[in-house]
């Protein structure tokens, strides 16, 4: 999650992500928060797939999304872009959603549970370290 707190000025962004993915939610509050504040953010979320679809242009998702990709992409060298949302569902329909209702999520409560969460991991330091086990 980016430690910024402030988006003004910010350049035009496309975000795109699996419906399954750990760091959805962090993702939906960067994008909700950037659009906001003013800025101008793509957001394309498919329902149900993995971080990297996009790399699997034979399925209708994985294809669409680098097909928007690309449009975004001509949209921001032809000053063009707007942004806004659409999800990508299962039922091979698409539907537009606002980027500022994204997540109703605040900050400060995902980064307390990140730090919870985190806290509970041991830094692996190697097969063969005989010292005392540490947390992050």
């Amino acid at each position: 999650m980016t430690p910024a707190s402030c988006w003004k000025g910010a350049p035009p962004m496309w975000m795109v992500v699996g419906g399954g993915e750990m760091t959805g939610d962090a993702q939906r509050i960067v994008a909700r928060d950037i659009a906001k504040e003013g800025g101008r953010v793509g957001w394309v979320e498919a329902e149900k797939m993995p971080h990297l679809f996009t790399g699997f242009v034979d399925w209708w998702q994985g294809a669409r999304g680098v097909e928007l990709w690309g449009k975004a992409i001509r949209e921001m060298f032809e000053g063009s872009f707007e942004g806004g949302g659409i999800v990508l569902g299962v039922d091979g329909q698409e539907r537009e959603v606002d980027v500022k209702t994204l997540t109703g999520l605040k900050r400060g409560d995902l980064l307390e549970v990140m730090r919870i969460e985190a806290g509970k991991l041991e830094i692996w330091i190697g097969e063969n370290y005989k010292g005392p086990k540490r947390k992050l």
